[in-house]
């Protein structure tokens, strides 16, 4: 998983807290391999009421390496 810099800008606009940007900024060039891990490192750093609040918008901006098949996504 990857933060896609569109994500940054989206909550900047919704008004989310600075530290919780900066938070998410430092972790944009970062890869995680799996999606627990993102989230076990964002809830480590961040404020756990903002990263539940804000855990969709997060998910559908960030990019992950992997493929569909017909009943799920698998994980490279």
């Amino acid at each position: 998983m990857v933060l896609q810099p569109k994500l940054l800008r989206l909550l900047k606009e919704a008004g989310v807290s600075k530290d919780f940007l900066a938070i998410l900024k430092a972790l944009k060039n970062q890869k995680y391999a799996i999606q627990r891990l993102f989230m076990e490192v964002l809830y480590a750093n961040g404020e756990k009421a903002l990263v539940d609040k804000y855990k969709l918008e997060i998910f559908q901006h960030t990019e992950t390496s992997g493929r569909f098949n017909e009943e799920s996504y698998v994980d490279f």
